[in-house]
């Protein structure tokens, strides 16, 4: 018996084991849940406002994610150059990587203004009318305002998860979600003897956060930095842009940030097509995603610390712990998704009952997102190969497959037949979330061979 535990603390200690993945995932996956709780509370307080204003939050939300999205995939592959750069000691280019991503951020954040004036537009060619429109409408153009600083947030938070110190991002992070959710009780349902503003009141928490933890972030980086100033980051802000290493972005952040914008874009059309079907099918869909994103958000986490380290490990030369690192931590994050598959399955009604608690009654659609629980139930374990195999295939450089595939599996199994299905078939909400969930088994199941072939081992990016 002392013989077996003496084994299991030697593999938990060990190199590539469960210790060092959890001290890196731990924070990580505390910090996209705190983003996953303040999602969660804007929406159930949008849901006790009224069903319009959750029936509009998502589609506002999604569209913006998917012209945000592509960018933030950029300047967060800044992790993958940090730790390689980190393993290999060469800490100048570290502070060049982030500076690179600075600058992404701000001339990226800049032109996100433009999109302002079309807001409207994008939400009527998919049919959407009435009030839900106008509330899309105006939800969408003040979370413009939030791209600037949420890029530069995210630029920093690279930063800090490259060099493995996640607890930093967390606390950015938690602080950003205490803030939304004050200014969202009271601007949203009118606490604190605050206006009450719906939707509007959602817009202005979120971007008011974003702008506060922007500057502390920047203001953590600093501090982080002047320590002691191997990074070179005081001294070249802003003023040396590295045409070099801004050319490794695009070649190996650029297909992460087109992946994003593809995967992005097929859920947004899913969303917005379903809104041409009712105004429950659309809330009912609104309320399973906000649910699901406390089983991916967590999991992400663990994605995130997998590229981080398989990135220092291939820094390090040392293929084999890339690879025992990234089987670790799928193991450990299925253990996970496993328990909250169970749960949705089996008690749906547990995730539902808060959003029976405002005012608002007319929550009859609440019956479809019971069935829509049971999807993501059956799909969740194939979430957790997704983010853990293309956290480890990003670490490795590996960005252009996971572009493809995502892109192929995306016209295949969501773009074209959810279109089909509410344009020409009239098969309705399940049929349109039985294509979605075929999505996300198929890419989980092709990531897995990918990585398994050792051919993203080839890749040189640093």
């Amino acid at each position: 018996m002392s013989n077996i535990l003496n084994k299991l603390k030697s593999y938990w200690y060990s190199e590539g084991g469960p210790k060092e993945i959890l001290s890196l995932a731990i924070p990580l996956a505390l910090s996209t849940s705190s983003y996953t709780l303040q999602l969660f509370i804007d929406r159930l307080f949008l849901t006790w406002h009224s069903q319009d204003s959750i029936a509009a939050a998502v589609p506002a939300y999604l569209v913006l994610w998917t012209f945000l999205g592509p960018l933030y995939a950029l300047v967060s592959f800044a992790t993958t150059f940090v730790a390689q750069y980190h393993a290999r000691g060469q800490f100048k280019q570290i502070g060049n990587s982030i500076i690179q991503a600075l600058i992404f951020s701000l001339f990226g954040g800049i032109i996100f203004f433009l999109l302002i004036p079309f807001a409207e537009n994008i939400f009527s060619y998919f049919g959407h009318s009435g009030n839900i429109l106008k509330e899309e409408t105006i939800y969408l153009q003040i979370l413009i305002l939030s791209c600037l600083p949420y890029l530069i947030t995210s630029s920093v938070s690279s930063f800090f998860s490259g060099i493995g110190k996640g607890w930093i991002v967390l606390n950015i992070n938690c602080l950003a979600t205490i803030i939304n959710i004050i200014l969202g009780y009271g601007l949203i349902l009118g606490g604190f003897n605050l206006p009450k503003l719906g939707i509007v009141g959602a817009g202005i928490a979120a971007t008011t956060a974003y702008f506060i933890t922007s500057i502390v972030a920047v203001y953590l980086l600093f501090k982080e930095t002047s320590k002691e100033d191997i990074f070179k980051i005081k001294k070249r802000i802003f003023w040396n842009i590295d045409f070099n290493l801004i050319s490794k972005y695009i070649k190996f952040g650029g297909p992460n940030a087109l992946m994003l914008l593809i995967e992005i874009f097929s859920w947004t059309w899913f969303d917005l097509l379903l809104g041409t079907v009712s105004a429950s099918a659309l809330a009912a869909t609104n309320i399973a995603m906000s649910i699901n994103n406390i089983s991916f958000m967590p999991a992400l986490g663990f994605g995130n610390a997998t590229q981080s380290l398989v990135g220092h490990k291939i820094g390090e030369k040392k293929i084999n712990i890339a690879v025992k690192t990234t089987y670790n931590s799928l193991f450990l994050v299925s253990i996970y998704m496993f328990v909250i598959a169970i749960l949705f399955a089996v008690l749906p009604n547990l995730f539902l009952i808060p959003y029976t608690w405002g005012e608002n009654n007319n929550l009859d659609f609440l019956s479809h997102t019971k069935i829509l629980l049971k999807f993501i139930a059956f799909y969740t374990l194939f979430d957790a190969m997704i983010v853990v195999f293309a956290g480890a295939l990003r670490g490795a450089g590996d960005t252009k497959f996971i572009m493809m595939t995502t892109l192929l599996l995306a016209l295949g199994t969501i773009i074209i037949p959810t279109y089909v299905a509410c344009k020409y078939l009239n098969l309705g909400l399940y049929t349109v979330w039985a294509c979605a969930s075929l999505y996300v088994i198929l890419l989980g199941v092709v990531l897995y061979l990918r990585f398994k072939s050792n051919l993203w081992q080839k890749f040189e990016i640093t």
